[in-house]
């Protein structure tokens, strides 16, 4: 009987790019809230979450704080 095989690091390195991933995404409506409560600055959200806005451009405009 073979001996079940262990994860490699070539699949932890891809379970953890896909882990930041997700939180990347998931982290953009409590920083849009932080934003709207001013806890945060505008600019730096604006230029941190820029690589969604250009995947779901039409996002420009549902999201008020960009053009504020």
């Amino acid at each position: 009987m073979p001996s079940p095989r262990k994860p490699t690091a070539g699949f932890w390195i891809v379970v953890g790019l896909c882990v930041v991933l997700v939180l990347y995404v998931g982290s953009f409506g409590p920083a849009q809230w932080a934003v709207d409560h001013r806890w945060l600055p505008v600019e730096p959200m604006v230029e941190f979450y820029r690589p969604l806005f250009r995947v779901c451009p039409t996002w420009l405009n549902a999201i008020p704080f960009v053009f504020s």
